[in-house]
């Protein structure tokens, strides 16, 4: 999915064209940026089964944001009854304390590697849209990828950046990076901090 439009990247710089310079999988990526600056993502909500570290705390975190529904939860491949547990939207689980008669201790996750697998659901829900600074980072990242792409500092032989299930091949340049993160930060604000 894309935040923007080819067109919308396009209109940012006019050395660009829409449709001979912009990719699906400039669009994509810079998607994946915003994601990734902003912590969350703003796609369709979509259901995923993934594993998380305990780290023997009460609160681990999930992946993607925000969280909507969390469907199960398995602790060493053993489920979890839902009152044993509550999700936030900024992906948080947390274990909730069981009445003293079970005596099991303090409720936290036990220690261990992708020991603790949840399913859930993230994502924005029908009919939320998009916001306008998200639309516009989008916009301006796809235009920065897309004049690296014309200067030709982007293809063959290029170090490949990994967003999501997107990769894109870019030549050492650091300036490119910096770029990238002066626009989200001029246009969606600093950084939120990661709540865990």
């Amino acid at each position: 999915m894309s935040y923007c439009t080819p067109e919308e990247a396009a209109q940012l710089d006019s050395s660009l064209d829409a449709t001979d310079d912009i990719t699906p999988e400039m669009l994509q990526w810079a998607a994946g940026q915003v994601d990734q600056y902003k912590g969350r993502t703003y796609v369709q909500e979509v259901q995923v089964t993934e594993a998380v570290d305990g780290e023997g705390t009460p609160t681990v975190q999930l992946p993607h944001r925000p969280v909507t529904s969390v469907i199960s939860v398995l602790v060493n491949n053993t489920a979890q009854p839902a009152a044993t547990w509550v999700f936030y939207p900024d992906g948080r689980l947390s274990l909730q304390p069981l009445p003293e008669e079970f005596d099991v201790g303090e409720a936290v996750w036990p220690v261990g590697k992708q020991n603790v697998s949840v399913t859930y659901k993230y994502g924005t829900v029908d009919g939320v849209r998009l916001p306008a600074d998200v639309q516009f980072a989008a916009a301006q990242v796809t235009a920065i990828i897309a004049k690296y792409a014309k200067m030709g500092l982007l293809g063959p032989g290029a170090e490949d950046w990994k967003v999501g299930d997107v990769s894109i091949k870019v030549k050492a340049n650091a300036q490119l990076g910096v770029a990238i993160r002066e626009t989200l930060e001029d246009t969606l604000g600093r950084r939120p901090p990661l709540i865990v």
